[in-house]
C-alpha cells in the first residue's frame, strides 16, 4: 500500500534492488573434443592463471569409448560436484549447438557457476593442436567405414514400466521384485509411511548379437513378469506425471560420438517421440537429445527415448533401427546443423512440425538400411518394421496407453 506523498516506484525499486553483486571468484576454461575434456585453464581475480592437460587415461581407450564426464574426472574432481555439474551443462550445450569440439568460459561466484561464452570453431594455440592430434589418433585409429572386418554391435537394454491396478493406482515395483536382476527395480525411490520403495520396474535383457535376439529375451522377461504380478497391469510409455519411464538402448562394439548421438536422435528417437502415447512427463527434464552414458562394460546406453516397449512392432523397429544406425554411422550425415532444431522440437509443443522431418529423415537412411540387410534371411521382416513405424510416426499415429499383457502375451 502506498500512503499520500510516497513514492511507490522508488521504494519498489528499493524492494527490487540486490542486496550486494556477486563476487566472481574464478574463471574456468575447458577445452572439449566430441564429449572428452582434455584441457583446462583457471584464471584467478589476482592474474594467476593454471592451466592442467588431463591424462591419457583419461581420454578413453579405444577398447573402453569411455567419453563424457565423470566426478573422477582428474580435471573436475579438484572442485567439487558443483564445478562437475557446471562442465555437464557445458558439454550439453556445445552439443546442443552442433558443435564437435570447442573451449566454454564458465564464471565461478559464490552463488555458484554460470557460462559466459562457447567459442567454435576454436582458435588453437600449437600445444593444445598437438594435443587435439594426440586425442584423434589414440581414440579413433581406425574408423569404422574403413574397417570391413569389424565386429557387428552388440545391443542390450534396460527397459523402464509401471505396475498398477485396475483403479490406476501405483504399486511399487519393490514390493514384488529385487532391486537387482535381469527383473529389478530402478533406483528412484520414493517415501512411505514404512520407509522407502521403488516404484519403478526395469528389465534388463542380457546383451545379445541381433535385434531378434534381443526382442525374443524382451519377450520372455514380460512373461516372467506377468506370471508374478497377475492382478497387475504393467505399462509401458513416457511413465506418469513424476515418475518418467525410459526406453535405454545400450550398444557396445562401435564408438559413441557426437556424431553417432546426433544420428541416433534424428533416425531413432525422432520417430519414436511422435509414438509415445500421451500424457507423459518425461521432457524437457528427460528425454532431450543426446541423452547417453558410458558404461563399464566398454560400450553405452542411448537414454533419449520412452519406454517403447508399448507394442512389440515399435521394440522391434527401434532396435533394428539403432543397430542400423550404430552401422552406418560412417556414412550417414553428420547432422551438426540439424541438433539445435531438434532439441527444441523435441519438445512437446513442438511435435506438429515434425512429420515432414520425420520423412527426410527416412529418406536419408533407408537407402544405406535396405543395402545393409539385402541378401539376410530377416532382410524382409527388418524393413518392413522400419517402414512401418516411419509411416505411424509420419502420421503423428499414437500408441494408446494400455496393458502390456493384451500387447504381449502372444509368441512365447
Amino acid at each position: 500500500m502506498v500512503r499520500p506523498g510516497e513514492s511507490g516506484t522508488a521504494k519498489g525499486d528499493q524492494a527490487r534492488a540486490p542486496s550486494h553483486l556477486p563476487v566472481l571468484r574464478r574463471i574456468f576454461r575447458l577445452f572439449f573434443v566430441d564429449g572428452a575434456l582434455l584441457w583446462r585453464e583457471v584464471h584467478d581475480p589476482a592474474g594467476f592463471v593454471e592451466t592442467a592437460v588431463a591424462p591419457e587415461s583419461a581420454w578413453g581407450a579405444p577398447a573402453s569409448w569411455e567419453l563424457f564426464l565423470s566426478t573422477r574426472h582428474p580435471l573436475l574432481a579438484p572442485y567439487g560436484r558443483r564445478f562437475y555439474r557446471a562442465a555437464e551443462a557445458a558439454l550439453h550445450a556445445l552439443y546442443a549447438l552442433g558443435l564437435d569440439l570447442g573451449f566454454v568460459d564458465l564464471a565461478e561466484t559464490e552463488e555458484g557457476f554460470s557460462l559466459l561464452a562457447v567459442e567454435a570453431p576454436p582458435g588453437l594455440a600449437l600445444s593444445q593442436a598437438r594435443l587435439l592430434g594426440r586425442f584423434l589418433r589414440r581414440r579413433y585409429p581406425c574408423r569404422r567405414g574403413e574397417n570391413p572386418e569389424a565386429p557387428p554391435p552388440t545391443l542390450g537394454a534396460d527397459l523402464e514400466l509401471l505396475l498398477e491396478r485396475s483403479d490406476g493406482r501405483i504399486v511399487p515395483a519393490s514390493r514384488w521384485f529385487p532391486e537387482a536382476g535381469e527383473i529389478g527395480c530402478d533406483r528412484v525411490t520414493v517415501r512411505r509411511r514404512d520407509g522407502r520403495e521403488r516404484p519403478v520396474l526395469e528389465l534388463r535383457p542380457s546383451p545379445k548379437a541381433s535385434p531378434e535376439e534381443l526382442v525374443g529375451e524382451v519377450r520372455r522377461l514380460l512373461h516372467d513378469v506377468f506370471r508374478r504380478v497377475p492382478t497387475l497391469g504393467v505399462y509401458a510409455g513416457p511413465g506418469r506425471p513424476g515418475l518418467p519411464t525410459g526406453g535405454h538402448v545400450h550398444v557396445s562394439g562401435v564408438p559413441l560420438t557426437f556424431r553417432l548421438l546426433r544420428q541416433f536422435d534424428r533416425y531413432v528417437a525422432l520417430p519414436l517421440a511422435l509414438l509415445e502415447p500421451v500424457g507423459g512427463a518425461r521432457r524437457p527434464r528427460y528425454g532431450f537429445p543426446g541423452d547417453a552414458r558410458a558404461k563399464g562394460h566398454g560400450g553405452f546406453e542411448y537414454r533419449t527415448p520412452a519406454s517403447f516397449l508399448t507394442s512389440p512392432d515399435t521394440a522391434y523397429a527401434a532396435f533394428i533401427l539403432a543397430y542400423a544406425v550404430a552401422r552406418c554411422t560412417d556414412r550417414l550425415p553428420a547432422l551438426r546443423a540439424k541438433t539445435a532444431w531438434l532439441t527444441c522440437a523435441l519438445l512437446p509443443e513442438e511435435e506438429g512440425a515434425l512429420a515432414a522431418e520425420v520423412l527426410a529423415a527416412w529418406r536419408e537412411l533407408r537407402p544405406l538400411y535396405i543395402r545393409l540387410f539385402a541378401g539376410t534371411p530377416e532382410a524382409v521382416s527388418r524393413i518392413r518394421a522400419a517402414d512401418d513405424l516411419y509411416r505411424r510416426a509420419a502420421w503423428s499415429t499414437r500408441e494408446a496407453r494400455q496393458d502390456l499383457r493384451e500387447l504381449w502375451r502372444g509368441g512365447g
